[in-house]
């Protein structure tokens, strides 16, 4: 603190504060005078060089009442100081780390987008950008309301669940968009004190992955040559009724062609394999929609006959197969016909399991290709119901 008279031999008190002002800044100073010069103490304010005028004669208690406040300024403006040091440097600390944050989260090859517990944008990377194709056009309303500019990109009907209450935390679901594409999302809730505070949703274009995974799946679950539904599809769908439909009856169907091996010697296995093609598709034609034909192997056919109410419906489908297949199976003038035959059993008289069905129709079958084939055969009478 400095204290000094205005009037003073050499120089005045003004010049002086402002000169020592230059030199200590933070120093609080404060001039006495006994004649009130205007212009001398509006010099030294407007130099921000005084902190207080104070006439003669002074009061002695006004003095020191005006130098304890002055000390007291001190002691709050180096605490000022030390604080705004203190957030200066958390702020760069912070900044620093943002600028991190923000590398790292735009190096990563997933798209992320950072949520409070009131659906309100923290953050959102490149990536996230790019996935969902956010227009600079649209950004002012996405950050407005992140979720509803999400839900406006998906597919109907699946927008309405999509919302981070009920997003399956930690596991992985797929979201449909309108452009076709599918993208995978993770959902992580953040929580402080039990309480909700956030959600960091990470999402990841798998639209090749998936459609790649659906040819696989087609491949694994479909003959190659008929496109009919294969042996392990057929066998998924026959638990699943067991599972869903065990109170019901359904019918199991083998049915091959006859004197197969006859047409694979005498006109070469093109013709047999068109053959087995032609039969898939005439196999289409016959079955109704709740029912399932697949490819067996070779030239065996499987058909699982749903919802049965009387013995009609196997009866009549049945005879269908063999009079659409003789009339349509004819290979070559040199080889008249190609006919079928066919085994059935039934669901709960004939077993209670798929092995027992399937092996108990295939001995049916055997039972038409005795009776001289072109025709089919119960495993047992089914006389649960009457023939019509």
């Amino acid at each position: 603190m400095i204290i000094s008279d205005q009037n003073m031999a050499g120089m005045g008190g003004d010049e002086l504060l402002i000169q020592l002002h230059h030199k200590y800044p933070e120093a609080l100073k404060i001039m006495l005078t006994g004649e009130a010069n205007a212009d001398a103490v509006g010099n030294v304010i407007n130099r921000g060089a005084l902190y207080r005028y104070i006439s003669k004669p002074w009061d002695h208690h006004d003095l020191f009442m005006t130098v304890a406040d002055a000390l007291k300024c001190f002691e709050q403006e180096l605490t000022i100081q030390a604080q705004k040091k203190t957030l200066n440097f958390t702020s760069n600390r912070l900044e620093s780390s943002l600028a991190i944050l923000l590398a790292t989260l735009n190096a990563t090859a997933d798209a992320i987008l950072v949520l409070d517990h009131e659906d309100n944008l923290i953050i959102c990377n490149e990536k996230f950008k790019e996935i969902w194709k956010l227009q600079p056009e649209d950004e002012n309303s996405f950050s407005q309301n992140p979720l509803a500019y999400l839900n406006t990109n998906l597919k109907a009907g699946e927008g309405l669940l999509f919302h981070k209450f009920n997003l399956p935390s930690n596991l992985p679901f797929d979201l449909n968009l309108n452009d076709h594409r599918t993208v995978e999302c993770y959902a992580n809730s953040q929580k402080l004190d039990g309480k909700m505070v956030g959600v960091v949703l990470s999402f990841r274009d798998v639209t090749l992955q998936r459609q790649s995974e659906a040819i696989m799946h087609r491949k694994a679950s479909y003959d190659f040559l008929t496109g009919l539904p294969n042996r392990m599809q057929f066998n998924e769908k026959l638990e699943y009724i067991f599972k869903t439909k065990a109170d019901q009856y359904f019918a199991l169907m083998f049915l091959d062609l006859d004197n197969f091996k006859q047409v694979n010697d005498t006109h070469g296995h093109a013709m047999g394999d068109l053959l087995i093609k032609k039969t898939g598709e005439n196999l289409r034609q016959c079955i109704r929609e709740v029912d399932l034909v697949a490819r067996w192997g070779g030239d065996e056919f499987a058909i699982l006959v749903c919802d049965i109410q009387d013995r009609s419906t196997i009866d009549h489908l049945a005879t269908c197969l063999i009079k659409t297949l003789q009339n349509e199976l004819t290979v070559s003038k040199k080889f008249s016909k190609v006919t079928i035959s066919l085994g059935i059993s039934i669901y709960p008289l004939d077993g209670n399991d798929s092995s027992t069905l399937l092996e108990r129709a295939d001995q049916a079958l055997y039972q038409a290709k005795q009776k001289g084939k072109n025709n089919y055969c119960y495993y047992s009478e089914p006389d649960f119901i009457r023939s019509s």
